[in-house]
C-alpha cells in the first residue's frame, strides 16, 4: 500500500530574521521569544544534569564534596536569576575539583550559549561529547550552535545523533531542518521541518522553513523541466499560470494557444484557456471553450467551474449554482479545494452581492449543501483569502456531511483509477490507488499524483510525483506536478506561519518578501503593511514595499515610501538607487544625480546599473564625453542592448564614427538575443 510518509518535524532551533534579501537557508539569529523560549526549557536541563554527579557519589563525605554541594547551590541560583556568568563561574571551580563530571563540564557550555558565546561553548560541548558521547543535551546544543557560527555541515552529525535520542525534541527537529537547509539538501529539510509542525504546530519557524523549501524544491523541478523538454507543453503551462496570476492574461492566453496548437490532446487545456478568459473578460470565448472541453473531456470539473463563473458574471445566478452543483456531485473536494476561483478577482461590491445572494438561495426551499458550504467558505475567505484559496476542506468538512467516506467508496467501487480520474472523481481515484497493497507502477504514480492535485491533497500529489522521480528522473509529468503541488505547499505553510505569529513583524517581513519574488505583488504589499503597522520606523519593511510598488510602477505610492527610508537612513544605496531610478524615469535629472551618487557604495550587481542611470542623466545635460565614461562602465549589465545603443548615440554625437559603429552591432545582438530568450521562454515561436 502506497501511503504520504508523514515525516517527522523538527523543531525550531532558533529563530531566523533577514532584513532582505533572496530566501535565507543560512541565517540562524534568535529572537528574544525564542531564547525565552529556550532558557524555560534549558532550566529543567541543566538543574538535572547538574544533580546528577553530586547524588551519585553516594554517602561519602568530604570536603571537596562539600564544596561542590555549595558551588552546585550558587549555580542553581544564579540560574534562577539569570545571571549565566556567574554560574559558569561556578561550574568552573566545580571542574578544577572534579575535571571528570561531564554532566558539569555540559552545563558550563550551556552558560555560554546562553551568553552567546558559541565558541566557547562548541569547546566545551566537544571536551564533554569525548567522554560521553551519547549525552542529549551536548549532542544538541553542540550541533546548534555550530549552526549558529555559519558551521552547519558539522552541525549535522550531532543534531542527527539528539534526534536519534529524543525524536520528539523540538529544537533537534528544527535544527536538522535548518542545517539540511543550509547545506541546500531541501528534499530532508522539507523533511524535518514538517516533522517540527507535527511536534509544535504553533511554532512559525517551522512552517516557515517548511514554506521556503517547498518553493526551493519547485524552482528545481521547473529547471530541471526547462532543461529536459523546454517546448513541451508541461513547461508551458508552468509559464502561463503565474502570467495570470500577475494579471498578464492576455500573456497567459497567448501561451495556452501556443500548447493548444501543439498538444490539443492534453486534458484541460481548453478550460485553462476558458478560465483565462473568463478573467480578461472575454465571456463568449470563455464559454467556447470551456464547453470543447467538456465535449471532449466531460470529467473536466474545471470546466464546469469556470462555466459557473461565466454564468454568474452575465447575471444568471442560479445556473452559476448549477454549473458547481454538477461538479460537487462528481467531486466534493475539488469544488472545496477551488471554491474560491468562482470569485476570484472580483470587487468586494461583488463579493458582497455573491454573499447576499447565496444566504438568500439557503434561506428559500431550494437550499443545498453546497449553498451551505460556499456561504461558510466566503466568511473564511474574508478573514484569511490566500490560506482559503488554498484548502477550504480543513474547516469545511464537518460542517457538510458525507455520505460515505471516500475511503469507503473506493474499496466499493470497481472502476479502475484511471476511469475515476477521466470522471472527475479525482478523491475516489485518489483513494483507490492508496489502497492499493502492491507497490503502485510508475504510471499509477503519475495517475495519483494528478488526482490527489485535483483532490485538494497536495502532500499526496508531492509524495508521488517524488516517487515517479526516483524511477524516471526526467519524467515531464513527473516534473510538472511536482512543481504545481509544492507551489500550492509552500504558500499554505507561509500562510500557516502568519497564523503561528499574527503579531510578528518578523514572520510578516518574510512572507512579504517571499510573496515579491513570487511576483504575487498584491499579497506582497499587503504583508509589508503588515509589518509596518507593528514596526513603523522599519527601513526593510518600507523598502519592500517601495521595491514592490516600483516593479508594478506604481512610482506615486514608491516614492512616499522611499522618502520614509531615507528618513530613517539617508545614505541607504539600495533606497537611493530606486529613488535615482524613479526620478530618471520621470526626466528629473538634476534631481536624481545626488542619490545616484550615493547608491554607488551599494553591491556589485546594482553599481553597473547605476553607472548607466548616471550616463542618462550626464547625456541629457550635454556632458557626453562624462556620460560615455559611465556607459562604458555599465556594459557587464546590458541584457537587451539598450546600454550599447545608448553608447551608440553618445558616440555619434561626438562624432566618433567606428565605435558608434561597434556599439550599434553590439547592441543588435543583444537586442536579437533577447528576443530569442524571450521567445523561448514564453514560447512564442513555431516549432
Amino acid at each position: 500500500m502506497w501511503e504520504p510518509a508523514s515525516g517527522r518535524r523538527p523543531e525550531p532551533v532558533e529563530s531566523r530574521s533577514r532584513p532582505r534579501g533572496p530566501l535565507p537557508h543560512s541565517q540562524f539569529t534568535a529572537s528574544s521569544m525564542d531564547c525565552y523560549r529556550q532558557q524555560q526549557s534549558l532550566s529543567s536541563i541543566l538543574f538535572l544534569a547538574l544533580l546528577l554527579p553530586v547524588a551519585s557519589r553516594g554517602q561519602a563525605i568530604s570536603n571537596s564534596d562539600t564544596v561542590l554541594d555549595e558551588l552546585s547551590s550558587r549555580a542553581q541560583e544564579a540560574q534562577s536569576r539569570a545571571d549565566y556568568r556567574a554560574a559558569a563561574a561556578s561550574y568552573r571551580e566545580m571542574l578544577k575539583l572534579q575535571p571528570q563530571l561531564v554532566e558539569v563540564r555540559a552545563n558550563l557550555g550551556l552558560m555560554h550559549h546562553l551568553l552567546g558565546e558559541y565558541n566557547e561553548a562548541i569547546r566545551h560541548f566537544e571536551a564533554a561529547l569525548r567522554q560521553k558521547p551519547q549525552l542529549f543535551v551536548p549532542n544538541l546544543f553542540l550541533g546548534l550552535d555550530l549552526l549558529r557560527t555559519q558551521q552547519p555541515r558539522q552541525a549535522l552529525p550531532y543534531l542527527q545523533r539528539a534526534h536519534t535520542l529524543n525524536p520528539r525534541d523540538e529544537q533537534a527537529t528544527l535544527g536538522l531542518g535548518q542545517a539540511y537547509a543550509a547545506v541546500r539538501d531541501f528534499q530532508k529539510a522539507n523533511e524535518f521541518y514538517l516533522g517540527t509542525t507535527v511536534i509544535n504546530p504553533g511554532n512559525a519557524d517551522a512552517w516557515y522553513g517548511l514554506g521556503a523549501t517547498y518553493l526551493s524544491l519547485q524552482q528545481t523541478a521547473v529547471e530541471q523541466l526547462k532543461r529536459a523538454d523546454r517546448n513541451s507543453s508541461y513547461f508551458r503551462v508552468l509559464l502561463a499560470e503565474p502570467l495570470e496570476q500577475q494579471g498578464r492574461v492576455r500573456d497567459a492566453i497567448t501561451l495556452y494557444r501556443q500548447v493548444l496548437e501543439l498538444h490539443s490532446s492534453q486534458p484541460c487545456l481548453h478550460a485553462m484557456l476558458g478560465v483565462a478568459n473568463v478573467n480578461l473578460g472575454d465571456l463568449a470565448a470563455a464559454e467556447a471553450e470551456l464547453l470543447t472541453e467538456l465535449k471532449d473531456s466531460p470529467g473536466c470539473l474545471l470546466a464546469r467551474l469556470g462555466l459557473a463563473r461565466v454564468s454568474y458574471q452575465r447575471g444568471d445566478f442560479l445556473n452559476g449554482l448549477r454549473q458547481l452543483e454538477e461538479a460537487w456531485k462528481v467531486d466534493r473536494s475539488f469544488v472545496e479545494t477551488n471554491a474560491s476561483q468562482f470569485w476570484q478577482g472580483f470587487s468586494a461590491e461583488k463579493v458582497e452581492e455573491l454573499e447576499r445572494k447565496l444566504k438568500q438561495h439557503e434561506a428559500s426551499e431550494a437550499a443545498t449543501q453546497l449553498s451551505k458550504f460556499l456561504i461558510g467558505a466566503l466568511e473564511r475567505w474574508h478573514k484569511t483569502p490566500a490560506e482559503t484559496s488554498l484548502r477550504l476542506t480543513e474547516t469545511s468538512t464537518d460542517d457538510v456531511p458525507r455520505e460515505e467516506s471516500p475511503q469507503q467508496a473506493s474499496l466499493k467501487d470497481p472502476t479502475s483509477p484511471a476511469r475515476l480520474y477521466s470522471q472527475g472523481q479525482y478523491t475516489r481515484c485518489l483513494e483507490k490507488l492508496k489502497a492499493q497493497l502492491a507497490p503502485l507502477r510508475f504510471a499509477d504514480l503519475l495517475l495519483l499524483a494528478q488526482c490527489a492535485y485535483f483532490s485538494g491533497d497536495y502532500r499526496s500529489s508531492f509524495l508521488a510525483s517524488g516517487e515517479a522521480l526516483k524511477a524516471s528522473p526526467e519524467s515531464l509529468p513527473g516534473l510538472f506536478w511536482r512543481a504545481k503541488a509544492n507551489q500550492k505547499l509552500a504558500v499554505s505553510a507561509l500562510v500557516q506561519a502568519g497564523l503561528a505569529e499574527p503579531n510578528s513583524h518578523r514572520v510578516h517581513l518574510l512572507l512579504a518578501q517571499t510573496y515579491l519574488e513570487k511576483h504575487d505583488f498584491k499579497e506582497a504589499e499587503s504583508e509589508y503593511r503588515k509589518a509596518i503597522q507593528l514596526k513603523p520606523n522599519d527601513l526593510a519593511a518600507h523598502l519592500g514595499l517601495a521595491t514592490t510598488y516600483y516593479r508594478v510602477f506604481q512610482f506615486d505610492k514608491a516614492l512616499p515610501e522611499l522618502e520614509r527610508v531615507l528618513q530613517i537612513s539617508s545614505k541607504d544605496p539600495e533606497a537611493c538607487y530606486l529613488m535615482g531610478e524613479v526620478l530618471v524615469h520621470r526626466r528629473h535629472y538634476a534631481e536624481a544625480l545626488p542619490y545616484l551618487k550615493t547608491a554607488l557604495n551599494g553591491v556589485p550587481s546594482t553599481i553597473l546599473m547605476v553607472h548607466a542611470l548616471i550616463g542618462k542623466v550626464y547625456a541629457s545635460q550635454g556632458r557626453d564625453i562624462e556620460a560615455v565614461t559611465e556607459l562604458k562602465q555599465s556594459l557587464a549589465a546590458d541584457r537587451d542592448g539598450s546600454y550599447h545603443y545608448q553608447l551608440y548615440q553618445l558616440y555619434k554625437k561626438v562624432g566618433d564614427e567606428k565605435a558608434a559603429k561597434a556599439a550599434l552591432q553590439k547592441s543588435e545582438i543583444l537586442r536579437r538575443n533577447q528576443l530569442d530568450s524571450q521567445r523561448a521562454q514564453f514560447s512564442l515561436f513555431s516549432q
